[in-house]
């Protein structure tokens, strides 16, 4: 059937039955985005996982011992 012959025997459907024409294809959709969105979420947390990978920090010296203050920083600054 051609979408030209599927959209003339529609409109000769009563309007209600168009209305609920509509609603199924509505909840055809519905359940078909709700699978996609369920496929696309779990690809994500995948993915997150993939991602993270354990790391290790390697200590360093800077040659003196480094304060870190903040007031004493922006000071110098002008801030």
């Amino acid at each position: 059937m051609s979408t030209q012959e599927l959209i003339s025997r529609i409109q000769k459907l009563s309007l209600s039955e168009r209305i609920a024409l509509m609603e199924q294809v509505l909840k055809s959709i519905r359940s078909e985005l709700k699978g996609v969105k369920h496929r696309n979420m779990r690809h994500k947390k995948d993915d997150v996982h993939k991602r993270r990978q354990s790391f290790e920090i390697e200590p360093f010296d800077l040659g003196e011992e480094v304060i870190v203050d903040r007031d004493e920083m922006y000071s110098d600054r002008g801030i």
